[in-house]
């Protein structure tokens, strides 16, 4: 790989598209949580069929996250190195402290703390619940662990640390990984695609022994070794991305990542072995549908269009406060409406309005996230910036 890391690169990488495609990821998810159990609609109509398939599938957008995570990542690690000869692990490690600890840490202290004291979406304080709930995530999710408590202690979750697994899973692949590229980069490009081929193998073989083994469900889904794939992946499209010999073909490309994505939806269901290779695919779906918002340009006009890329720059926030806003505004805000509103009681009507209010609900609380707390500790990362991504 060393031949191809000699060209200088620029010092800037921001691609305002990928945020858009950020936004999409994270719409999936907040649809799987939204539509989760609807009962909004008639058994047998479309519209029934639709929100159970949403409910069913949109964990695809949890993959697109994390493909999107390691193709940006794994991109800026190679400019650096390529424009330096060398790889700042220390800075990179400030740098992802800085982004994801502090809006992380602060829902540590709303979950274990503040929610548990008004006794809201939380056992309360000083009951055996709570208890319980602290003895078996507290330890692990503050130590970014929290994707094992979660396998073992899935009735004891509360709905503000329920998303923050996905969380932990990242943070454990992002210790080792840019260690791994360290001593890659240097190498022959051989390396580094053995070492890709390895992790996917790898992936392949955990999930395997998971359902070999009968280790109960939602092991094979959060547990590390065998969630590689969305990594390795993202950082062989990085590769591709950066090598100036390579002929695109994004429409190709975004054919096939829908016809991957139609396989698995088309599948049944979510079980047990189907785990095995719907994770695969929609890991390779998702990088071929980044690699089409890369280089067609429609599509990569239609992403960049406002606000979505800003909607992909708060999607941390998003993301994390998604299910606590989806269950605040269905107990409350919606419950109140259709008593004073009569007309609402429409099921489609009630879909519609439920959605945007839940949506609208969850970008305002992002959105101030953002800009009143997240902000300030993004400023600070650029001191620590070699090779500048998207501006705070």
């Amino acid at each position: 790989m060393n031949n191809e890391l000699k060209p200088a690169m620029p010092t800037k990488f921001y691609l305002p598209q990928l945020d858009g495609l950020r936004f999409f990821a994270f719409f999936l998810v907040f649809l799987h949580h939204f539509t989760t159990g609807a009962t909004y609609f008639s058994p047998h109509s479309v519209a029934h069929f639709v929100t159970i398939k949403l409910s069913t599938f949109g964990w695809i957008g949890v993959d697109l996250f994390l493909c999107l995570s390691s193709f940006l990542l794994t991109s800026l690690m190679i400019m650096e190195y390529r424009n330096t000869g060398s790889l700042s692990i220390k800075q990179f490690f400030i740098r992802r402290a800085l982004r994801i600890w502090p809006l992380y840490y602060l829902m540590m202290l709303f979950a274990f703390l503040i929610l548990p004291a008004i006794t809201y979406f939380s056992p309360a304080l000083h009951t055996e619940a709570y208890f319980t709930f602290v003895k078996n995530h507290l330890l692990p999710f503050s130590v970014f662990l929290g994707n094992f408590s979660y396998a073992y202690f899935t009735n004891t979750l509360t709905l503000a640390i329920g998303p923050l697994w996905t969380v932990s899973l990242e943070e454990q692949f992002y210790i080792f990984w840019p260690i791994l590229l360290f001593i890659l980069l240097p190498r022959n490009k051989r390396w580094f695609f053995f070492a890709l081929g390895f992790l996917v193998v790898l992936s392949f073989a955990v999930r395997f022994y998971i359902i070999k083994n009968n280790i109960p469900y939602p092991a094979i889904w959060v547990f590390t070794l065998g969630r590689l794939d969305p990594f390795a992946l993202g950082a062989f499209l990085s590769y591709l991305y950066l090598n100036p010999k390579f002929k695109p073909r994004p429409l190709i490309a975004l054919v096939l990542s829908l016809f991957l994505f139609k396989l698995v939806i088309c599948s049944t269901g979510i079980g047990m072995p189907n785990t095995i290779w719907q994770l695969f695919v929609v890991d390779l779906a998702g990088c071929l549908l980044i690699y089409s918002a890369l280089y067609s340009r429609k599509m990569s006009q239609l992403l960049s269009m406002k606000p979505l890329p800003w909607l992909g720059k708060v999607s941390f926030g998003l993301y994390i406060f998604h299910d606590i806003m989806i269950h605040l505004t269905a107990d409350n805000l919606i419950a109140s409406l259709t008593k004073h509103i009569p007309w609402l009681l429409n099921s489609l009507t009630l879909w519609f309005v439920s959605l945007a209010l839940t949506l609208l609900a969850t970008i305002l609380c992002a959105g101030f996230s953002y800009h009143a707390f997240e902000k300030h500790f993004l400023k600070l990362k650029t001191r620590f910036t070699i090779i500048a991504s998207r501006p705070a």
